[in-house]
């Protein structure tokens, strides 16, 4: 059995089906992600109460990639330093960042570690403009919305099979792509900067050539609240993370309008 610190593989080969294919390009997108976050995390700890809402939603991208790769222990560490830096307790703050940041740091080292002896080299792939060319008359399409990087990476992986996915880094791009390509469903993240998921839907909302397109709701949020407030905007669905790919397929699969 693989053994990286800090990750379930167990509940690696459940999420991604037993496809480390899958798994492998999610865990090395992980690396320089938690790496970037850990950089932000440190300058958000440091720099006093005023900057806990940064350092809230920094820890909650940590938390979003943390679940991706299986890291349980890391997850629920920056899971419940971002409740504590939402309800404005620094001192906690404070002294929890050391211990996340030292988890993050070895979970990173032990999958890069990992992947270094791992053989990958393959025959080449496809370039993504030559697969959607490919696929352009066979595959529906997919937009990923979500400002983390390895969450779209990890959409991608999980998705790119069946579909033809639109990587897209916020509310705000998916305006400007929508000009140009209609999708068949929209996967959209919450919490976002600038425009969050539930303004985004809204504004879909507001144009007849994009309220009938299908939104499901990828969100780390747990809560009832939180679900149902996207299902009252009109969302098809809202998905917990993590997941695994078969649940994402499945819910796509129910929501995708058939052709």
């Amino acid at each position: 059995m693989i053994q990286i610190h800090g990750i379930d593989m167990d509940s690696v080969l459940d999420m991604y089906d037993d496809d480390m294919d899958i798994f492998v390009p999610i865990l090395r997108s992980f690396i320089p992600n938690a790496l970037n976050v850990m950089d932000q995390l440190r300058q958000h700890g440091a720099a006093g109460a005023s900057s806990l809402a940064d350092y809230a939603t920094a820890v909650h991208g940590l938390k979003s990639i943390s679940a991706n790769v299986c890291a349980e222990k890391l997850r629920r560490i920056a899971a419940d330093l971002e409740a504590k830096a939402k309800a404005g307790d620094f001192a906690a703050v404070q002294s929890g960042n050391e211990a996340l940041l030292h988890e993050a740091q070895l979970v990173a080292d032990s999958a890069q570690a990992w992947l270094s002896e791992q053989d990958l080299q393959t025959e080449p792939e496809r370039s993504e403009s030559d697969k959607t060319a490919l696929n352009a008359e066979t595959q529906r399409i997919v937009f990923a919305v979500d400002d983390n990087e390895a969450n779209l990476a990890a959409c991608q992986q999980m998705l790119k099979s069946n579909y033809s996915v639109y990587p897209i880094p916020s509310a705000l791009r998916m305006f400007e792509i929508l000009k140009h390509v209609r999708p068949d469903l929209i996967l959209l993240d919450v919490e976002m900067p600038e425009m969050n998921g539930y303004e985004a839907i809204k504004k879909l909302k507001e144009y007849d050539d994009y309220k009938n397109i299908p939104v499901l709701f990828l969100s780390a949020r747990d809560d009832a609240v939180s679900e149902q407030e996207g299902l009252d905007l009109g969302a098809a669905d809202f998905i917990h993370k993590p997941f695994s790919s078969a649940q994402l397929l499945k819910l796509i699969s129910a929501n995708i309008p058939q052709v």
